[in-house]
């Protein structure tokens, strides 16, 4: 849960980590976007395109989009381009694929792909039980 996770730098302040759980299918993180007086834009891309999200934790494991829910973007898979109203909270949950080895994962980075501007990416998380 969101006490048990510390984030080191996070890109967008619209943009938090409420929770990441292992199962035996995938690592699942838990986002919350909340707008304030504007409206916020954004893209999801959908897994295996250049800039989708992937998960790479402190030893090197890479850990590819699976899948996402509560996104409502118009592409496949309701990816793709997506405005959440203003003064609006949004939970998306993200689906990566499984770690093998889940007691051993204790930090994650969240990168979008190849993103250089407006990304969303969040570096040094820590799970604090870890």
């Amino acid at each position: 849960t969101e006490d048990q996770l510390f984030v080191g730098s996070a890109a967008h302040e619209i943009v938090k980590i409420e929770e990441i759980r292992f199962t035996e299918k995938a690592i699942e993180m838990l986002l919350l976007f909340t707008t304030g007086e504007n409206a916020y834009s954004g893209t999801l891309h959908k897994p295996g395109s250049d800039f989708a999200f992937f998960l790479r934790d402190s030893k090197g494991n890479k850990y590819e989009l699976l899948a996402q829910m509560g996104w409502e973007g118009n592409d496949d898979k309701e990816f793709g381009s997506f405005s959440i109203p203003a003064d609006t909270e949004q939970h998306v949950v993200l689906y990566f694929q499984p770690s093998s080895d889940p007691q051993s994962v204790s930090n994650f980075s969240l990168l979008e792909g190849e993103c250089e501007e407006n990304c969303w990416n969040f570096y040094d998380i820590r799970l604090k039980d870890k």
